[in-house]
């Protein structure tokens, strides 16, 4: 069992009710002194409520700046909606056309120019479509007997060299030489290969 605090040694404490009367125990010099000190930090919290109540007007102020900001903006907001819905009226009354009715999906155009590309002699260009020809003349004949659409496209997306002015030239001569030779179904397929081809 734990014991208590023993309280014993308050028991013969002095304790005066009347402030008027001091204790045979304390220093009266040192008591005056208390006093007074006493006075003037209640004094200077006086002072501190005060400036407390400075404080507090001012925040009083600046809410009633920031209220003031509030409606402000609310009157900016109700006349910007009102603008808004004006604004939609007044689209509703144009007359109906490609360009108030329809919207762009995408916006995109890609170009396949390149900047080193020179206005050669005929001779540079003979020798540009020889050295071509030689290099993918199998994937051209290739191309050129392909039937389907969809196989033709995919065998152009797969061989992207391929889409070229060379390419479409050299069609255009086999297509002849098929005619020329008379095979006519031969160059049917041909020109159609051909007329894929972008010149």
């Amino acid at each position: 069992m734990t014991t208590g605090i023993d309280y014993s040694a308050w028991d013969h404490i002095y304790v005066s009710d009347d402030e008027d009367i001091t204790s045979p125990f304390v220093d009266t010099s040192s008591l005056f002194r208390m006093r007074h000190r006493v006075s003037r930090e209640s004094c200077s919290s006086c002072g501190e409520e005060m400036k407390e109540g400075d404080a507090d007007e001012e925040k009083e102020t600046e809410l009633k700046k920031v209220q003031s900001e509030v409606e402000r903006l609310k009157k900016d907001e109700k006349s910007f909606q009102l603008l808004m819905e004006e604004h939609e009226r007044d689209g509703k009354k144009l007359p109906w056309n490609v360009d108030t009715i329809s919207k762009e999906g995408f916006s995109k155009s890609v170009l396949n120019i390149s900047s080193s590309r020179k206005h050669g002699t005929l001779e540079e260009k003979v020798e540009k479509h020889k050295t071509f020809v030689e290099k993918y003349a199998e994937e051209i004949k290739h191309f050129g007997m392909l039937r389907r659409w969809d196989d033709s496209q995919k065998y152009l997306s797969d061989h992207p060299h391929l889409v070229c002015e060379e390419t479409a030239n050299y069609l255009v001569v086999i297509c002849i030489d098929y005619e020329i030779d008379e095979v006519s179904a031969d160059m049917r397929e041909e020109n159609k290969a051909c007329q894929l081809e972008p010149a």
